[in-house]
């Protein structure tokens, strides 16, 4: 993703400032942290296919060099 600003003013769509208002109360800690926890199933009772089958990826390819990911890339792309 490009931004076309600087780390200031990004920061200032987020939080209160002279220029800003920010997000309503609540709001960045709902997009930052409590709905990707949902997403992830971080706090659910069982962990949700999505984690399952990330956390069984990496560990399928726990292994795997920067030599190993250069050349699956480097195949796959040509």
């Amino acid at each position: 993703m490009r931004i076309v600003c600087n780390e200031l003013d990004y920061w200032g769509a987020f939080v209160p400032s002279a220029g800003s208002p920010g997000l309503p109360q609540g709001a960045f800690q709902l997009m930052s942290q409590d709905t990707p926890r949902a997403f992830l199933g971080i706090d659910a009772a069982a962990p949700k296919p999505n984690i399952v089958k990330y956390t069984a990826y990496m560990q399928a390819n726990a292994g795997w060099s920067h030599a190993d990911a250069l050349a699956w890339l480097t195949k796959t792309a040509s």
